[in-house]
């Protein structure tokens, strides 16, 4: 848009944009994409356009990874937009890639030969803020550290940390463990996972299968309040980056497409077994839950076996017909991620809808719905919760009022302090057998 007013498209038929800022020199624009005709689970990339328009230039051809990605968090800060940050001199730009369970911060070049690499990493997550006078400033998450503030100098030396917001808080508590799993799934390929272990307390412990969402994002290097209240609790968190996650390559994000319950419940149980097999895990004190394209899986798990003692679904996809006609996003998004429109392929939308199995659910089931979800509607979780009341399975449903979509993990304190409460309570109640007071 110029100062009178007068408005263009950069990118329209192209693809799906984001995180666009100008270049200095006021002539080009850079931004997050992918192109239009790219699979669900297809990795952003970093692109430069002409302000006239045209074909969008990639930066970033040959990085196998999520470019503007990011991990499922309930840390705001950490879910900040893919902002892009420019040199002073304008010739590279600086922006977060998620790399399997850590989310880094790479160089890119903006013109001249493909040029990238990482210049902020390690095994946790770091999201850009500003740069100022060659000095890059970010924040930084890990499992067992909220957030706190860092710099570094351009040249890549002297890493400063700011901040220790925390520091007297966390001296106080016992802080869990970590274990990074790796383990091959049904099908022979590797799957990476991690359990948080319990600071009370000797294994095999009371273990939850905590799903993220999307189902094209992750779980990894980033702090978690459910993680450390289910540990803080006595129970082991095991989460699991399955089949459709990011920051494994296109292949393995894109893997479930038009075939979403296979390899990703394959993967999520053999990632279960794998922590059995370890001694961590007891098989016979098991929960699931999980928030959205978790939450459908956890319905879905429900509706396969028995093998666990209680599951939160929060915010679910149960029903992929009335998904595609009440979601804000299910015209586009259903015929992404299934290949097709529901009067095509009725087949596949009844194979890939959790509601379909539903009636054979003998898992105690809460289900936790935000009532101003409009990516997941209310009318989801009643779907589900009517048939498991109907055929005699223990549910309960609680309604967050006001609460959006992510309203549990980024809402009001209430919505969250809400779910939190409710989450563990279930837990307690089916997992372990304390009644409530």
């Amino acid at each position: 848009m110029n100062i009178d007013g007068e408005t263009w498209d950069l990118v329209y038929e192209w693809g799906g944009a984001m995180s666009g800022t100008w270049l200095p020199d006021g002539k080009r624009v850079a931004f997050v994409g992918t192109p239009i005709d790219s699979p669900g689970g297809t990795q952003g990339d970093l692109y430069v356009i002409d302000r006239e328009g045209g074909e969008p230039e990639c930066r970033t051809t040959g990085l196998d990874y999520c470019v503007g990605g990011g991990l499922q968090s309930d840390m705001p800060v950490m879910s900040f937009a893919s902002r892009i940050l420019l040199a002073e001199d304008g010739r590279n730009a600086y922006i977060k890639v998620q790399v399997r369970g850590t989310v880094q911060i790479y160089r890119v070049a903006l013109s001249g030969p493909i040029s990238w690499a990482p210049v902020i990493f390690g095994e946790r997550s770091c999201t850009p803020l500003d740069i100022h006078e060659n000095t890059l400033l970010y924040a930084v998450s890990t499992l067992n550290d909220p957030i706190d503030i860092y710099c570094h100098h351009m040249n890549g030396e002297n890493e400063r940390r700011l901040t220790r917001i925390n520091e007297g808080l966390l001296k106080e508590f016992e802080l869990p463990s970590v274990e990074r799993l790796l383990f091959l799934s049904t099908d022979g390929i590797q799957v990476e996972g991690w359990i948080m272990k319990p600071p009370v307390e000797e294994a095999p412990y009371p273990t939850v299968l905590y799903i993220h969402g999307g189902p094209h994002s992750g779980f990894g290097h980033v702090y978690s309040f459910d993680f450390q209240m289910l540990a803080g609790s006595g129970f082991a968190v095991l989460f699991i980056n399955q089949r459709g996650s990011t920051g494994y390559g296109d292949e393995f994000a894109s893997k479930i497409i038009g075939d979403w319950g296979n390899l990703d419940y394959k993967d999520l149980m053999s990632g279960v077994d794998c922590a059995i097999e370890k001694g961590i895990a007891d098989p016979k004190r098991l929960g699931c839950c999980g928030l959205s394209g978790g939450g459908n899986l956890t319905t879905w798990i429900v509706g396969q076996t028995d093998r666990f003692k209680a599951a939160v679904p929060e915010n679910p996809v149960t029903n992929w017909v009335s998904f595609y006609g009440c979601s804000d996003i299910g015209p586009w998004f259903s015929v992404r991620e299934l290949g097709g429109l529901p009067q095509d392929i009725p087949e596949i939308y009844r194979k890939c809808s959790p509601i379909t199995y539903s009636h054979k659910c003998k898992t105690p089931t809460l289900l936790i719905q935000g009532e101003h979800d409009y990516r997941c509607p209310a009318e989801q979780s009643e779907q589900f919760y009517s048939v498991l009341k109907a055929n005699g399975c223990v549910v309960e449903m609680l309604r967050l009022p006001n609460s959006s979509h992510t309203g549990a993990i980024r809402g009001p304190l209430k919505s969250r302090k809400s779910q939190n409460e409710a989450l563990l309570g279930w837990m307690n109640r089916y997992v372990l057998g304390i009644k409530p007071e």
